[in-house]
């Protein structure tokens, strides 16, 4: 039997696919201002060397690794596309309080108490609210199955039950 990630692994692997790409983007960024500066020119007589034994350029050598980089911003950026409409998706099906909560953390990139400061602003125990909140949201959403229909509680069936339907369907 195939393990099938939960609500709560998705969406922390989206946001994590989030940081992967900004801290690709940001040595993209470093790359490019490495190739105009007065130092990238190879003006020395060692060149930097290759697998092939040719001499390359540490400019030309910026270059290579920047195609590299935008290869893999644009495989990122397709995945990231992906993943924020399955996101959207799902916060979708919640109720206003819990969709707001995914969309600001998750899409937004907010932090904890910056969500609980705006849905919870007069309380005290804004952060425990917001995290009750999300486990809420989280729970709702793995009652849901995968063609996206609702299942109500007391219809789910237990971990035992669904490893027995399972046996079953082989047999």
């Amino acid at each position: 039997m195939d393990y099938e990630l939960t609500y709560a692994e998705k969406l922390g692997n989206y946001r994590e696919l989030l940081d992967v790409f900004d801290k690709l983007q940001d040595y993209k960024t470093w790359l490019v201002s490495h190739i105009n500066t007065l130092q990238s020119p190879d003006l020395s007589k060692t060149k930097v060397m290759t697998g092939g034994r040719k001499p390359i350029s540490s400019q030309e050598m910026y270059a290579i690794r920047l195609e590299v980089i935008n290869n893999t911003l644009a495989e990122h950026k397709a995945a990231i596309d992906k993943e924020t409409r399955w996101v959207l998706e799902q916060a979708n099906r919640l109720k206003p309080s819990a969709k707001l909560l995914i969309l600001y953390y998750y899409i937004y990139r907010m932090s904890w108490s910056e969500i609980a400061d705006i849905l919870f602003p007069d309380s005290i125990d804004a952060l425990r609210s917001v995290f009750t909140l999300r486990k809420q949201a989280l729970d709702t959403l793995e009652n849901y199955d995968n063609n996206g229909a609702y299942i109500p509680t007391n219809e789910q069936l237990s971990l035992l039950e669904q490893e027995q339907r399972d046996l079953d369907l082989y047999r």
